[in-house]
């Protein structure tokens, strides 16, 4: 689905920005037919205040995430901040404070480890081509003990049908209430972004760094945790 915001003012035809993240709540998902979310939120006000026209849709994150790098005026919503990914994108503003990132696990696995090494002797599951993805390989995980999944929905169900060790990812994964998944350790703590690509003009991405300058001197942007 899409949904189409008309900008205030807006410059030109040729500056609607396509926003775009995978089905992640609560920052960026469907519910009703209607795209809602904490990071929604502040990207449509950005948006708003830059006075840019622009469709808000949701893609599986592959998608998202190579074409956030190659087409132009391509918004990602949740891009996290790492040395791997810094040249291959504009940097907008954070949309949360820093979130930590934990080995997660299904209460009947016995496996409990204490330290990254201790998991490398494990079969882990990760949405493909995010940081947790990155992470993973980054520190010297073996390719063969790693699941790579289009989705969260289907890393989940990955953990839950006991294909894998451990799933990476943050708390929100787990259900108020449930007690069918437990973080065992935390892997390290990101801060995520708005990203356009590097192909977009300067002049759009500086309209909208400075859309959120002005929100945030305002006291209208509110970080998630």
């Amino acid at each position: 689905m899409g949904v189409f915001l008309a900008g205030v003012n807006a410059i030109a035809d040729d500056t609607n920005i396509t926003v775009a993240c995978s089905n992640y709540p609560p920052m960026y998902y469907e519910k009703n037919r209607q795209i809602q979310g904490n990071a929604y939120e502040i990207a449509k006000a950005v948006i708003e205040k830059a006075g840019l026209p622009a469709t808000f849709t949701i893609m599986p994150w592959k998608r998202v995430y190579v074409t956030g790098q190659n087409e132009k005026n391509f918004m990602i919503v949740g891009v996290g901040r790492t040395a791997r990914r810094e040249e291959h994108f504009q940097w907008i503003c954070p949309i949360n404070k820093g979130v930590k990132f934990y080995f997660i696990k299904l209460r009947s696995n016995p496996i409990s480890p204490k330290s990254l090494d201790e998991v490398k002797a494990s079969n882990i599951v990760v949405i493909r081509d995010s940081h947790m993805h990155e992470y993973l390989l980054d520190n010297g995980l073996p390719a063969s003990q790693i699941s790579d999944l289009p989705s969260r929905d289907q890393a989940l169900e990955f953990l839950k049908a006991k294909r894998a060790d451990f799933y990476l990812d943050n708390l929100d994964v787990i259900e108020p209430g449930s007690n069918e998944l437990e973080p065992i350790l935390e892997a390290y703590t990101l801060v995520n972004y708005l990203t356009l690509s590097r192909s977009t003009s300067p002049e759009i991405v500086q309209k909208l760094q400075e859309a959120y300058q002005a929100l945030d001197a305002d006291g209208k942007i509110t970080l998630m945790e």
